[in-house]
């Protein structure tokens, strides 16, 4: 039986009004695709493996590393992007009942790849204190999913074998993957339509809710 159900935030529970994305913006600025899961790694890392009080070091890093001093000037808009893309966070329309409804039951986890700006101004605007038992987002425990450890700091915390864990996000090589190597269940958030195969695919937060149902017998 589950007991702690872990959760990615962006685009599984959380995502922006904007379109397009900020970070397409960002990395289309920069002549580079969200597309491309080297450049979004790369990004994370630079960007969300620290909590950073003045992106514009890790953004010159992140340039740096992709061969693009020349674009050096463009570091003010490019952290202009990232300030705006704060103001512009919104949950699912069916986010905050799924919390509410689930917060009863389980001991709820957010597991976040974000950056330190995004990630406190989604915690205030959002009041996800109220939902969530354990915050960890990748600024504070210096990795960035999918690496193991991030998963093992929910494990050590609770001291409970994983499977009595079920992880829910929105990407199988991030959230999925990883966490059933390790022994959780996953359930695949596919809001999109990116996962038409999978066999634990699902597409809102209430089917969510149903599988936990069945698990729970």
């Amino acid at each position: 039986m589950p007991k702690v159900i872990i959760f990615d935030c962006w685009e599984t529970l959380f995502t922006t009004d904007i379109n397009p994305h900020p970070f397409r913006v960002f990395a289309e600025r920069i002549g580079q695709s969200v597309r491309d899961r080297t450049f979004v790694k790369s990004f994370e890392t630079h960007l969300m493996l620290d909590g950073y009080a003045d992106l514009r070091a890790p953004v010159g890093r992140l340039l740096d590393e992709w061969g693009l001093a020349d674009k050096h000037n463009l570091i003010p808009e490019l952290v202009a992007i990232l300030d705006e893309s704060t103001r512009h966070q919104v949950a699912f329309a069916d986010t905050v009942a799924t919390l509410t409804n689930l917060k009863t039951d389980y001991r709820l986890v957010l597991l976040t790849n974000s950056f330190k700006q995004g990630l406190d101004a989604l915690r205030t605007g959002q009041n996800l204190d109220q939902y969530f038992d354990l915050i960890l987002p990748s600024f504070e425990i210096h990795h960035i999913k999918p690496a193991r450890e991030f998963f093992n700091e929910v494990i050590e915390h609770y001291k409970l074998p994983p499977a009595e864990m079920v992880m829910v996000g929105d990407n199988l090589l991030d959230d999925i993957k990883p966490a059933e190597n390790l022994g959780m269940k996953g359930i695949l958030l596919d809001r999109r339509g990116r996962y038409p195969g999978h066999d634990q695919r699902v597409t809102t937060l209430e089917e969510v809710v149903g599988r936990l149902d069945v698990m729970r017998g």
